[in-house]
């Protein structure tokens, strides 16, 4: 168990890079936009604290440092915990409560569960 422990502890931050649409990544590269929703069946399933992502469009593209992994498997416990404004920061929360069905399939999300990732932005 203490040899996983100091294994896991030498090891480098994993780098994984995810495509984002330019009204999203505008938020990311201002900061205003600092937890990201994603499914937990796809690239990001296994991504920890410290993790770096890089976000990219077409054009442009920014890094960030994973702060924390959270789970949820339902809207409500959602938007119960997370802030929205951080998630969405363009979109009004009654905006985001009536259409984030249309964003993520609920029966994935309760499979799965939905990833909100926390992080902050690396000054490259």
């Amino acid at each position: 168990m203490v040899f996983m422990e100091i294994r896991k502890s030498l090891e480098q931050p994993r780098m994984h890079v995810e495509y984002v649409k330019p009204f999203f990544y505008e938020s990311i590269a201002n900061g205003t936009k600092t937890i990201e929703l994603r499914i937990k069946d796809g690239k990001l399933k296994d991504v920890q604290a410290g993790d770096i992502i890089e976000f990219k469009t077409r054009m442009f593209a920014t890094r960030v440092k994973v702060k924390d992994v959270r789970v949820h498997y339902t809207f409500d416990d959602l938007f119960e915990k997370e802030d929205i404004g951080k998630v969405a920061p363009a979109l009004t929360i009654e905006y985001m409560r009536e259409n984030i069905g249309s964003m993520f399939e609920t029966k994935k999300m309760e499979y799965y569960g939905l990833l909100a990732i926390e992080f902050e932005k690396i000054n490259e």
